[in-house]
């Protein structure tokens, strides 16, 4: 035991990795320069094209004044586990701090620490407040379409208003820094991803996971023979174009509050004004607003493989959370930014970018 012990801490300190195979450690040298799978070094000219374009998102932020906050790369585990704030706690790496003796976990995301300060330490300025940051963030395992794990993440937070007005302003905003960031063809896509529970709790359907599965599969045969099934395959039927789609949703009986959400969903196309962007609409997506209502929008662009932008409206929202002032009324825009690391530095993102200066040449000595 002491020799196994001696054996780890010699390892330790001569910064190989130990691997334990049953009772017999062996020690196996990490190759220089070799990263933790999904992490990566950004080299120039993309570190150089990432920062400006992380500048061009919060400039145009800024001039519709949203403020800038900073909050830590780490905090209490159990301040950024809820269900409302960042997701599932598989996301977070997590460790025990050996000062506090409690669990701190490294964000997953920013959004919920943002809505933390609002609800804190900012809660008595005047509404709506309007606040952006920008910083890394880890996860544990990247997606089935990037495997990156840590990355970049900007984004602007509309706090105390989350109306169709808000909404459009908040698209708009959207629009205007991915273009001043050198994305261009943009496409919106809207989404209503309360409006299907809304249904199903208007007609006291009492068991609704299966359903909502099989809407968000876009599953219309797994529907057939349940008691809505009209309306419900009417849902899946509206997704496509947006105003084609609003108009088969206003035919259908809907409910008053499944329709009051369709009408929000109608001023907030009528309010936007993105003559050259396409719209779409899928009101039956609740994939990535499991907890959001309202209208909740993507904005995709050419080459970006995932959606560049993701606005999360979080009005009513209640799920089992201590601090429902969390999801108050509030609109969360999420520029993901992880899209760069896989993209050659575009001209219209890197430009004016300076050149690297020649190596100066050594003087002569004097003599």
């Amino acid at each position: 035991m002491a020799d196994c012990a001696s054996r780890r801490t010699a390892a330790c300190a001569s910064g190989e990795s130990l691997v334990v195979l049953g009772r017999s450690p062996v020690t196996s040298r990490l190759a220089p320069g070799l990263l933790p799978e999904g992490l990566r070094d950004t080299l120039p000219p993309q570190a150089h094209g990432q920062m400006r374009l992380m500048r061009a998102i919060l400039d145009v932020l800024s001039s519709h004044g949203y403020e800038r906050v900073d909050p830590p790369l780490v905090e209490f585990a159990e301040s950024l586990t809820s269900p409302i704030v960042s997701g599932a706690r598989s996301d977070l790496f997590r460790f025990m701090d050996p000062k506090s003796q409690h669990m701190l976990a490294v964000r997953a995301d920013i959004t919920g620490q943002v809505a933390r300060i609002a609800s804190t330490r900012m809660a008595g300025q005047a509404r709506p407040l309007r606040l952006a940051y920008m910083g890394p963030v880890l996860r544990l395992a990247g997606t089935a379409l990037d495997a990156d794990r840590q990355f970049l993440q900007v984004g602007g937070e509309l706090i105390g208003n989350d109306g169709p007005a808000a909404t459009a302003q908040t698209i708009a905003v959207a629009v205007e820094a991915l273009r001043a960031a050198g994305l261009e063809q943009l496409s919106l896509d809207l989404v209503i991803p309360d409006l299907a529970p809304t249904l199903l709790r208007a007609h006291g359907v009492a068991d609704a996971a299966p359903v909502l599965e099989a809407l968000d599969a876009k599953d219309a045969g797994a529907l057939a023979g349940h008691p809505l099934e009209a309306l419900l395959v009417g849902l899946l039927d509206a997704a496509g174009p947006a105003a084609a789609g609003l108009a088969r949703l206003r035919a259908l009986d809907l409910p008053g509050a499944a329709r009051a959400l369709v009408d929000d969903a109608a001023t907030t196309l009528d309010l936007l004004a993105l003559a050259d962007a396409a719209i779409s609409l899928d009101p039956a997506d609740r994939r990535g607003f499991a907890y959001q209502t309202r209208i909740g929008f993507s904005l995709f662009a050419p080459g970006v493989r995932e959606a560049a932008v993701r606005g999360v409206p979080m009005s009513s929202a209640r799920p089992p959370s201590r601090n429902r002032r969390l999801a108050s009324r509030s609109i969360s825009t999420v520029f993901w930014t992880r899209w760069l690391h896989r993209r050659r530095c575009r001209a219209s993102i890197c430009h004016g970018m300076p050149q690297p200066r020649p190596a100066p040449a050594c003087a002569p000595r004097a003599g």
